[in-house]
């Protein structure tokens, strides 16, 4: 009796239809799996084409009805919600983000003006306040770190200023939940959105706490290459210029430090002192003037892409 089934065995392995299935099934399985280890990034649609995935027709489905106690009609809807199709696959795969080792470690330290003029409404549609401007750029701007596959390289730290910096966030490496949830704001007038008399607008202050962060950053040596970048936005002219360009010199005497600096104006308003300050505090074409919270995030985005080497955004 088991010689008997040996055989049978044998037989039907023979077969050729079952070896023709067979073939295909680990040519596939070859091809998938040597794509995997040439190219982490794969284009899944390229991949998926190796692999045949069939759905059974209605026909079928009715056929199989009574082995699955459904109905005919019950067994004929139910096809495309019990058999993934070829798109519904590669939705899936694509929804998984490769993430790429680890190859450079930059911070980013934003300095965001809470002076009493961000209280004032913004050229932005709708002319929302310019602190809530700034409160959708910096979200929208994670945002795209979430989806990014080279987040792993960056770590970032959030201050206001006005008279004196107020740090939002400390130095960490970038996880989403840790710069956008519930308790963080980055609205830097919270509190104070209707009130444009308090608060002055000390840059040197934030810069001189941002120049010491930057040198704990780099005194910690990491295993890939480090740098950093402060991100500075202001809407007015500081207190003192003079001081602050004076300690933006020594920031910039480092290499390894860059200062981008952006203007928040308004349109057909432009204090032409603080734009000259912006331009004088930034390292080489690193200044720009914007309008609303869009081009502020873009700005930034920019920024980073420049000094870091890699693009940020949305992946295609």
């Amino acid at each position: 009796m088991q010689k008997w089934q040996t055989q049978k065995i044998t037989q039907n392995i023979l077969n050729p239809y079952v070896l023709e299935m067979i073939i295909i099934c680990y040519t596939a399985c070859l091809g998938i799996w040597g794509k995997m280890l040439n190219k982490m990034d794969f284009n899944i649609d390229d991949l998926l084409k190796d692999v045949n995935v069939s759905t059974p027709t209605p026909d079928q489905a009715v056929g199989n009805a009574s082995s699955t106690n459904l109905s005919p009609e019950e067994a004929a809807g139910s096809v495309s919600s019990t058999n993934p199709t070829q798109e519904n696959l590669a939705a899936s795969v694509k929804s998984v983000k490769v993430t790429q080792p680890r190859t450079f470690h930059q911070l980013g330290i934003f300095l965001l003006d809470g002076s009493g003029s961000m209280s004032e409404k913004s050229s932005a549609k709708g002319n929302a306040l310019k602190a809530l401007e700034v409160d959708k750029a910096m979200f929208d701007l994670f945002g795209r770190f979430k989806v990014s596959r080279v987040d792993q390289n960056f770590s970032f730290s959030v201050m206001k200023f006005a008279n004196n910096p107020t740090v939002i966030v400390e130095p960490k490496r970038f996880k989403y939940e840790d710069f956008v949830n519930n308790n963080l704001s980055y609205n830097t007038r919270k509190g104070l959105e209707h009130d444009t008399r308090t608060g002055g607008t000390e840059i040197y202050n934030a810069l001189e706490k941002a120049k010491k962060m930057a040198n704990d950053f780099l005194a910690d040596v990491d295993t890939v290459p480090q740098s950093v970048l402060i991100l500075v936005l202001s809407d007015g002219e500081c207190f003192d210029s003079n001081r602050t360009k004076r300690v933006a010199e020594e920031i910039k005497s480092n290499p390894l430090i860059k200062i981008a600096a952006v203007y928040l104006a308004n349109i057909g308003s432009v204090d032409r002192e603080a734009k000259e300050l912006m331009e004088d505090i930034a390292s080489d074409n690193m200044c720009s003037t914007v309008y609303d919270g869009d081009s502020l995030r873009a700005f930034f985005e920019r920024s980073i892409t420049s000094t870091s080497g890699v693009k940020i955004g949305v992946e295609h």
